[in-house]
């Protein structure tokens, strides 16, 4: 039986791509948290003027 091959670069690339994302998933979920709002209030606050040009 072969054994499983090592992870190739692109594999090790998303590895600590997706290790980054989930950091900075938590800092946005505690940010949000300190200040007792929501994502989405955060994004409401952040974007208004954005929203209300659309």
């Amino acid at each position: 039986m072969a054994r499983p091959s090592l992870p190739t670069k692109e594999v090790k690339k998303a590895i600590i791509t997706v290790r980054a994302k989930s950091e900075e998933h938590e800092a946005l979920l505690k940010y949000c948290e300190e200040r007792n709002i929501t994502i989405a209030q955060l994004f409401r606050e952040r974007f208004s003027d954005v929203l209300m040009s659309a």
